[in-house]
């Protein structure tokens, strides 16, 4: 049995993003894709993800510093 994950695509690219998005779902996850760090942070306060992909070069924060403030905001990694 697959497992159905919820998870989190964090992508400034709206293309890119919407194709991620669509391909973790057609695989049956629970999907929420957001355009940029701080809506990344406000998602995390409101829900559990199991999974965060992140783009690493966006402004004004990158993915590294998504996770970093997730993290302090209760993510586990």
């Amino acid at each position: 049995m697959i497992e159905t994950l919820n998870i989190l695509v964090v992508e400034d690219d709206a293309a890119l993003r919407d194709a991620v998005c669509f391909t973790l779902e057609m695989a049956h996850h629970r999907v929420t894709g957001v355009d940029g760090g701080p809506a990344a942070l406000e998602a995390i306060e409101r829900e559990h993800f199991n999974l965060v992909v992140t783009d690493l070069r966006m402004q004004p924060m990158d993915g590294l510093q998504v996770l970093q403030a997730g993290r302090q905001r209760g993510l586990r990694t």
